[in-house]
């Protein structure tokens, strides 16, 4: 399954998400980030449908180099793009995160996965195809 990515000046790739069928925005692609990272914000509004679990704690290492107590939920259902559907992906919420990632809790539970640069796209493998119902409409 291809799924279209948008490409900023600075390098960036950003793909279209949703969490338990609620539009979450734009993730930051990160094959260098452990989990998916969602904001508080995107969290209590999903958290409320009760498509969340809080998992566990972790101890995770920031991109200053200091370390700090970070929770872990389990997200029910995700989707990437508009098609490609993953149940139950670990997503850790970062203190003061202002932008979501795709991070490789998903990208394992999709792999084997390609990113193209032209065009932008992330091809994924281990995808189940939304219903209609799950599908999210792509910004791309």
């Amino acid at each position: 399954m291809t799924v279209p990515l948008r490409g900023t000046d600075a390098g960036t790739l950003y793909v279209a998400m949703s969490i338990a069928g609620h539009s979450a925005g734009e993730f930051l692609v990160d094959t260098g980030s452990s989990y998916v990272a969602v904001d508080r914000n995107t969290l209590q509004r999903v958290r409320k449908s009760g498509n969340v679990e809080l998992v566990k704690h972790i101890s995770a290492v920031m991109a200053d180099g200091s370390e700090t107590a970070v929770p872990v939920y389990r997200l029910s259902r995700l989707t990437i793009g508009a098609d490609c559907v993953l149940d139950n992906v670990a997503a850790a919420v970062l203190p003061n995160q202002t932008r979501n990632i795709l991070g490789l809790s998903a990208l394992r539970k999709a792999a084997p996965f390609a990113i193209s640069l032209d065009p932008p796209s992330l091809m994924l493998s281990g995808c189940a195809a939304a219903a209609p119902a799950d599908k999210v409409a792509s910004r791309y």
